[in-house]
């Protein structure tokens, strides 16, 4: 083959015509350029294409039109003044003062003010039952409040400085201080004892608190174990007397009744003893045993 015939093989060989008329053969069909929609898994892509390039969507909040003053509250973070109770109020410290506002009213009251320009609600919680309202100060008091009445039901001591925090877990109301302790105080609230003047047992009456809550209740002593409990109450006790016998006790309740209780005593079946407060009375008195 002459120089000739071999330059002209090389450039049909080149060409584009050489190269459309013998296209190189492949082992799968579609073009190169153009996917075929019949090898692909639609599904696997549509969802690797979402997961890496679709953004995570950031959170929309609503707020509400109400937009209250805050006068006087203090500016340290530290502190813990605002607790928003099941009952839908909101317990909230400004400076000396001490509000509840009512979210469904847009109603506030005053609950209590300090005296002294030194000191000054820390710390608010209200209880799980909505009724009370625990608030630790500046200088290391807890006071426990009727959210009702408005009124001190307990007083707390314990701590050396400020309450920053206060929290409850049923009964327990726990307290944590700047002087680096944790104390739980036990949040019932004991009205009245009596003393059993023929068995070493204690009477107790009750206020607001979860397990003997508007109770009585008869404790052996020293063991303390609960021998005996009364449900009539239907409001706080608000004191106890006993007969001068020692066997029957009187009962004060907030909702202005006296309730006779057969207690301390043996029970009328083993004994006809009638304490001499029953007799004079004629009332019927109810066993706690």
């Amino acid at each position: 083959m002459d120089e000739n015939s071999n330059r002209k093989l090389q450039s049909d060989w080149y060409s584009p015509t050489r190269l459309h008329n013998s296209p190189v053969e492949y082992d799968f069909p579609g073009d190169r350029f153009i996917p075929n929609r019949s090898l692909m898994d639609l599904d696997q892509a549509y969802s690797l294409l979402t997961t890496l390039t679709q953004k995570p969507s950031k959170p929309k909040f609503k707020r509400e039109s109400c937009i209250l003053d805050a006068p006087n509250i203090v500016n340290d973070f530290y502190l813990n003044i605002m607790d928003w109770g099941k009952a839908n109020f909101l317990a909230i410290a400004l400076g000396s003062k001490l509000y509840l506002w009512n979210a469904d009213n847009r109603k506030t009251k005053l609950l209590s003010e300090v005296g002294n320009g030194d000191d000054y609600p820390t710390g608010v919680a209200w209880s799980e039952d909505a009724k009370t309202v625990a608030a630790g100060y500046r200088c290391s008091k807890i006071y426990l409040w009727d959210a009702e009445t408005l009124k001190i039901v307990r007083f707390l001591t314990g701590h050396q400085n400020r309450v920053g925090s206060v929290a409850w877990s049923g009964q327990i109301l726990t307290s944590g201080s700047c002087d680096n302790a944790i104390i739980n105080h036990d949040g019932n609230q004991i009205s009245g004892l009596q003393w059993n003047k023929h068995h070493q047992e204690i009477l107790s009456g009750h206020g607001f608190g979860y397990e003997c809550q508007n109770q009585l209740c008869l404790w052996k002593y020293p063991s303390m174990c609960k021998i005996g409990g009364s449900m009539n109450h239907t409001s706080r006790v608000l004191h106890l007397s006993q007969s001068p016998d020692g066997l029957t006790v009187v009962s004060a309740g907030a909702n202005e009744t006296l309730h006779f209780w057969e207690v301390f005593g043996p029970s009328r079946d083993a004994n006809s003893r009638i304490s001499h407060l029953n007799s004079l009375l004629s009332l019927k008195t109810s066993p706690i045993r």
